[in-house]
């Protein structure tokens, strides 16, 4: 549902159910929607550090096992969030991009990272969307950019001082834009 600017009441008025639906209840739909989570997943899998060596999005993998899929209104905007806690390039001149997809075939945009000391701590990535009517999905994949050596990627559960924290990607909104 989409927001409708409220009308104004005036003395005398008749409450109509049509008045109330529209005016109340479909609009506090809309404020609820614009702050639901359509989904949430982690990697914490990579406390040795995880090698990715793809160069181009279309030959990179996606980070997180599943996709995040939901069905969009067509007229609605997403909030799509992706955090990484560290990527460690090994090498001379190295870079990375860390790309917010649909899953499959299309960037929605990437952040690039490149660091000469080697390390990049706490990547957070946040794009808003709004697409088509219909089937939408979000994951992440990791691209090596440049120059020579690998591209590492650090996650972990978070359940010491010792652990990295998980790598999340997430998806907000769908109401108010």
């Amino acid at each position: 549902m989409a927001w409708t600017t409220p009308g104004t009441a005036v003395a005398g008025d008749v409450l109509t159910a049509a008045f109330w639906n529209l005016q109340v209840r479909d609009d506090l739909v809309a404020l609820y929607n614009a702050h639901a989570q359509y989904g949430y997943q982690t990697r914490t899998s990579d406390s040795a550090g995880t090698v990715f060596t793809a160069t181009t999005f279309a030959t990179s993998s996606n980070l997180f096992t599943n996709n995040i899929t939901w069905t969009a209104d067509g007229t609605s905007s997403y909030v799509l969030e992706l955090f990484v806690p560290l990527v460690y390039t090994t090498g001379t001149a190295q870079s990375f991009q860390l790309h917010i997809t649909n899953g499959s075939t299309t960037s929605y945009g990437f952040y690039y990272g490149e660091n000469a000391a080697n390390q990049g701590y706490g990547h957070y990535v946040k794009r808003l969307i709004t697409p088509s009517a219909g089937s939408t999905s979000m994951n992440a994949r990791l691209t090596k950019g440049g120059g020579t050596g690998s591209i590492l990627l650090y996650t972990g559960t978070g359940a010491s001082s010792s652990d990295y924290m998980p790598a999340f990607i997430r998806v907000t909104g769908g109401g108010v834009a």
